[in-house]
């Protein structure tokens, strides 16, 4: 009777764990790329929110890492922590002193950006930005935040993507990832990434 009874609870468990299996393909967890607005055709400059207030963003993936402008630290209420034993070249080959931040909820589009933020003066480079496109920039989004969040730049579409590369297959057709509604980049690497 015991081994009966194990047997049947074999076999049911064995029919609950497909059916769970057969559930879980059928979900997506990764999220969906979404997209905001190139505001400039010439720089990729986007809107997004830093601790809830609108802020503009140079997307640089000149930029190793991601920088918050310190003299707008009142205004955005983040807060300089300590001065790091670092100094960046900056815009010019100006060596900028770096100090780390605390306090910073940070947002593009949906996506809630997390990363170590660092403070510089973006004074000089906020100026020639403003100059050039009229949007006075916040912060360099540097590649760090590029790639752990899946970033692209499309000139064509003014767009910028977030979150290729989590989930690239519905973007892609066959060795052609799309990036515009008329435009294609075609990336014959980009199969390995998918598979």
């Amino acid at each position: 009777m015991s081994i009966k009874l194990s047997i049947l609870s074999i076999f049911f468990l064995s029919i609950c764990i497909d059916a769970y299996t057969q559930t879980l393909k059928g979900l997506n967890y990764e999220i969906e790329p979404s997209s905001v607005k190139l505001l400039d055709n010439c720089s990729p400059i986007i809107e997004g929110t830093l601790n809830g207030k609108k802020a503009f963003f140079l997307v640089d993936t000149g930029s190793t890492i991601t920088v918050l402008d310190l003299s707008q630290k009142k205004i955005y209420g983040f807060h300089t922590h300590k001065r790091l034993n670092k100094r960046l070249l900056g815009f010019g080959g100006k060596h900028m002193g770096v100090w780390s931040i605390l306090n910073v909820d940070m947002r593009i589009g949906e996506r809630f950006v997390s990363t170590p933020f660092l403070g510089v003066s973006l004074a000089q480079l906020k100026k020639e930005i403003y100059e050039r496109t009229g949007y006075g920039i916040s912060g360099i989004i540097g590649s760090d935040v590029i790639r752990d969040y899946g970033i692209m730049v499309d000139f064509v579409g003014k767009r910028c993507l977030i979150g290729v590369g989590k989930n690239l297959s519905r973007d892609v057709v066959g060795d052609t990832l799309v990036i515009g509604q008329d435009a294609f980049l075609s990336w014959p690497y980009l199969r390995e990434s998918i598979h």
